[in-house]
């Protein structure tokens, strides 16, 4: 950082994630050059190694001589840079987005213009509210301005009720318990960026501190080798949290390894868990009959794999979820399937 009375750089380069990105896409070569075969876990792994690395170094320079405010963005692959007058800028502040998992927050800094646009200095919310206070401080002085617009919630909150309106408009309201074959329930509408998550719930069976998480496959995709198994547990974790899945849901979660299933549930499903034994005996006949079934009706391939469903258990409940809005006939099938997984393994009431 520069500092002077007239003048004022600020640097941000995201070096943490840049040596996580290198190391996953360093993972994602040696697979390749070990197991080809495994190319969706492989891609997975290469695309966030990529995506993490062509985060840009973002440099801000401010200048009480010329009264702008410049943005430089540099990343391995563009450039860019954006100029704003003093007079335009109406506040800096630092704006949070919420986990509404686990009600974590990540922050960014966000200018303000007279016009309404907010333009951030990064696009991406990270952690560290108290550097990002900071450097908005520092700005505010420069430019001569109060705090402006005090931070604001991500509008995650906003797109869920949307998607909840929509989901509302096919099959109802949401959020209301049911109850199926003894089995009590509820189905609501998540918001995974700008994409709806439709999510079956059943509080019948849980399990206190423990967590199966299972995610339908297509039929040749394999687990990697056991060598690379902290690249394939980093693939199940993104897996989960790109259905909504923290810690909170999963304990024991640092300890948790790929799980080899039953030879009639193992080519539809990939799976993993803090107890191997644990979901050897909750994976019973009577469970992997219709997830079986499930998969014969609604099978994953590379052109469908928006369709994936995934099944999770932990102390909440146990969950099915899978990408989009449900009609009411889904909606109907994700139930049966919900309520006979529920009663397979013990769980609601006696009929």
């Amino acid at each position: 950082m520069n500092n002077s009375f007239s003048e004022l750089t600020l640097h941000d380069r995201p070096i943490v994630f840049w040596l996580f990105g290198a190391s996953m896409l360093a993972g994602a070569i040696f697979a390749f050059t070990r197991a080809p075969t495994q190319w969706i876990l492989i891609g997975i792994l290469a695309l966030f190694g990529l995506g993490l690395l062509m985060m840009p170094t973002v440099s801000v320079n401010a200048s009480r001589i010329t009264r702008t405010l410049t943005i430089s963005r540099h990343s391995l692959i563009r450039k860019s840079q954006q100029t704003i007058a003093f007079g335009e800028i109406a506040g800096i502040s630092v704006s949070y987005k919420l986990d509404r998992e686990d009600n974590s927050r990540t922050y960014r800094v966000e200018i303000t213009l007279h016009n309404g646009e907010i333009v951030p200095l990064r696009n991406a919310y990270t952690s560290g509210h108290k550097r990002k206070d900071e450097q908005a401080q520092q700005l505010r002085d420069i430019i001569g301005i109060g705090e402006g617009m005090l931070p604001q919630a991500f509008d995650a909150a906003n797109l869920q009720r949307q998607f909840q309106e929509q989901q509302e408009e096919i099959t109802g309201e949401q959020g209301v318990e049911n109850t199926t074959r003894g089995v009590h329930w509820s189905f609501e509408t998540l918001a995974f960026s700008s994409t709806p998550l439709s999510h079956w719930r059943s509080s019948d069976f849980h399990l206190q501190d423990s967590f199966l998480f299972l995610a339908q496959k297509t039929p040749d995709q394999e687990l990697l080798p056991n060598w690379l198994q902290s690249a394939t547990s980093l693939l199940f974790k993104q897996s989960m949290l790109v259905y909504g899945f923290g810690e909170a849901d999963s304990p024991d979660i640092a300890t948790a390894t790929p799980i080899e299933l039953p030879s009639r549930l193992k080519p539809y499903f990939l799976a993993y868990g803090d107890e191997p034994a644990r979901a050897g005996q909750l994976l019973n006949t009577w469970v992997i009959t219709p997830l079986v079934e499930w998969a014969h009706k609604y099978p994953l391939t590379q052109q469908n794999a928006g369709s994936q469903i995934v099944l999770h258990i932990g102390p909440k409940g146990l969950s099915l979820r899978t990408m989009g809005l449900a009609n009411p006939e889904y909606l109907d099938e994700l139930t049966t399937l919900g309520v006979e997984l529920v009663r397979a393994l013990g769980g609601g009431e006696r009929i």
